[in-house]
């Protein structure tokens, strides 16, 4: 048991220090984003204003290289951190498949002194590993709050709804056997009365 816990915290920390990484890009990618409309802004403000107030004609051709250099820029922002995400993607995946490798062939481990050397050892590794994952999640809480600040929009919480009853089978009710209609009893005849009539008499 404590060796699968282990594994859990470990599992638990590799996915904080992936939130903060993604966290982090994202902050940076908005950074970049937001330092060069100011930079664009400040160009169009000052330098090309001045410029056009001596060759009105150029103000055109200032605004379009302007442009071009901004967007340039922006595209070349984007590409970094879309490479670095995918880099993190696939670094935490790799990682997250190697502890749940450890952890299967340690599951597996027949001998009894082996697998209580592992137990022992897990048992030992445990409060570190839970320390680790403390400062993991502080790291990931202050790459939040530094990527929300940038203006990245803050990441939604699972919401805890209740979970649903299972749908009973609906089910036809059984309809009430009819009741037997009495069948009707064969009107006597007027011989069979006057049998019984003269046999009575007789006796």
């Amino acid at each position: 048991m404590t060796a699968t816990t282990l594994s859990r915290v470990t599992l638990q920390t590799l996915e904080n220090y992936r939130t903060a990484a993604t966290q982090a890009l994202t902050a940076t990618r908005l950074g970049g984003h937001r330092l060069v409309r100011v930079v664009n802004g400040a160009l169009a403000s000052d330098v090309v204003a001045r410029a056009t107030r001596l060759a009105p004609r150029t103000k055109r051709r200032f605004d379009a290289a302007r442009d071009s250099v901004s967007q340039i820029v922006a595209q070349a922002i984007d590409r970094v951190a879309r490479g670095t995400e995918r880099a993190v993607e696939v670094g935490s995946t790799v990682a997250a498949e190697q502890v749940g490798k450890v952890s299967r062939l340690t599951a597996g481990v027949a001998n009894p002194v082996v697998a209580s050397g592992l137990e022992t050892a897990a048992r030992i590794t445990l409060p570190y590993a839970r320390v680790a994952l403390t400062l993991s999640g502080k790291v990931a809480e202050g790459a939040q709050a530094l990527a929300t600040a940038a203006g990245a929009r803050p990441p939604r919480r699972a919401a805890a709804g209740r979970p649903h009853a299972a749908a009973k089978p609906v089910r036809r009710a059984r309809q009430a056997p009819k009741a037997a209609a009495p069948k009707a009893k064969a009107p006597a005849t007027r011989a069979r009365r006057g049998a019984k009539a003269k046999a009575a008499a007789a006796a």
